[in-house]
């Protein structure tokens, strides 16, 4: 076959040759074999291994942005939290003069938290209930 892709240019030559093989476990025995020949080896697991490294490259992109958006996040809860004990400072300070336990002066954040909580189940749950229907919708079709 070498000879034949190697011929002079009045004879006819061999532009590429294909192999099928139906057991992926002798591919890169074959493939190894073929390119040791002199010619250029082509499989679809060559295709696969560049595949996987594109989406590990591309994961880790995403798993940076989601990490930063992440820290950004919880820095503005924290910021939040902060906030609220400062503007609350004047009341604990009186409560804890008081001499109250720190549980009731733990109460005195619960309407905030309560809001906050019932503020997400409000945001989440239409959307729950519009995916829900359109799920329904989908499958009677």
């Amino acid at each position: 076959m070498r000879d034949v892709a190697r011929s002079s240019q009045g004879e006819a030559s061999v532009t590429s040759a294909e192999r099928a093989r139906h057991q992926p476990v002798r591919v890169a025995q074959i493939e190894s074999s073929v390119t040791h020949m002199g010619f250029a080896a082509f499989s679809l697991i060559d295709v696969t291994r560049n595949l996987r490294t594109f989406f590990a490259i591309f994961d880790l992109f995403l798993g940076i942005f989601g990490s930063l958006a992440l820290a950004v996040a919880s820095l503005g809860i924290i910021n939040t939290l902060v906030m609220a004990i400062l503007e609350r400072r004047r009341e604990i300070g009186v409560l804890k003069a008081l001499a109250l336990p720190i549980a009731t002066c733990g109460n005195c954040f619960l309407p905030k938290r309560v809001s906050w909580v019932g503020r997400r189940h409000i945001r989440r749950n239409p959307g729950w209930a519009i995916g829900r229907a359109i799920q329904f919708g989908t499958m009677v079709t």
